[in-house]
């Protein structure tokens, strides 16, 4: 290995699971996402210290929480965690959607129209 690679021979899926740890349960979530994705878990090291390293920036449990509303929508990158601490968009409840149930009037077609 180059000697810049090298330093990074040390580390494992386990240690870097286990910085994310510290910074809240999502953030190990989201790192764990990261490493199973990669046939090769290191390719993913720089992604996951990057989404360690936000705790630098912002408060632990904003990063877990932006982690976590991440997480629900399938987002697995550091972009997309970042992004969401920059707007803001970890201190928003997200709003649970209702169906709401078409009204009974003579005016709406029913499915025997389209037959």
């Amino acid at each position: 290995m180059p000697p810049n690679h090298a330093y990074y021979a040390s580390w494992s899926p386990e240690r870097i699971t286990g910085w994310a740890a510290k910074v809240g349960p999502d953030v190990e979530k989201m790192v764990d996402e990261i490493l199973k994705a990669k046939k090769h878990p290191e390719q993913a090291f720089k992604v996951c210290l990057g989404i360690i390293s936000l705790e630098k920036k912002y408060d632990p449990s904003r990063v877990n929480q932006a982690c976590k509303r991440a997480l629900s929508y399938g987002l697995y990158s550091y972009k997309s965690v970042k992004n969401i601490l920059e707007k803001g968009l970890d201190s928003i409840k997200e709003e649970s959607y209702q169906e709401m149930a078409l009204p009974i009037h003579a005016n709406i077609r029913g499915p025997q129209y389209y037959n």
